[in-house]
């Protein structure tokens, strides 16, 4: 998804947020049960709730700080209720988001990660520390027609530092949008802290 496509996803999906709270009663029950649809849904697509946390704050935080679900107000609820938009299959009589939801939400997560990292050093090292390529492997791989057969032990060792960590496979780093990004990104000279810091108006 281009950013101008992203603002305006983003741009939407607050102005549902703003909605009276009349209107929201007369389409939204707020039931203990939708709100947990809708929060399983996020986990579901994005893997688990430390990423719904980095989707969320980018979505309604003006920081972009990681936002619990127990923050969210009765409109924000509502926005997410647009957004993932569920329909009821008659064939199996199962609920599922609409088609558009399950691209656009891993498309603003991976939008959220990028503006984050850039920006804010302790987010550099939670992401560092806490997101791994694999842990969202089987739910991208998912999303792109294919299936998950295998997993393999990662290259990255923790215990030391010195050794390369591996990324996501060649298919997904040069066949996709974001990993083409990723690719370019690789290439590019690698900034030191320091000038980091002098980027983000310290000396």
């Amino acid at each position: 998804m281009s950013q101008t496509n992203l603002i305006a996803l983003k741009a939407k999906i607050l102005n549902w947020a703003r909605t009276p709270a009349h209107e929201i009663i007369g389409e939204m029950a707020m039931t203990p049960g939708e709100l947990g649809a809708l929060v399983g849904q996020l986990d579901k697509t994005l893997g688990d709730k430390n990423n719904r946390y980095i989707v969320l704050g980018w979505l309604f935080k003006e920081d972009n700080k990681r936002m619990s679900s127990k923050e969210l107000s009765d409109g924000q609820w509502y926005a997410l209720y647009k957004w993932v938009d569920f329909w009821l299959n008659p064939e199996d009589d199962k609920w599922y988001p609409i088609e558009s939801f399950t691209m656009e939400c891993l498309d603003v997560f991976n939008a959220a990660v990028k503006e984050i990292y850039v920006s804010d050093l302790e987010a550099q090292r939670y992401f560092e520390d806490q997101l791994d390529p694999d842990d969202l492997m089987p739910t991208a791989v998912g999303h792109l027609g294919g299936e998950v057969v295998e997993m393999t032990d990662s290259d990255h060792d923790t215990s030391n530092p010195d050794k390369e960590r591996r990324g996501a496979p060649m298919t997904l780093r040069t066949h996709t949008r974001y990993g083409k990004q990723l690719a370019r990104d690789e290439r590019r000279p690698q900034r030191t802290e320091n000038q980091i810091m002098k980027e983000l108006g310290y000396d």
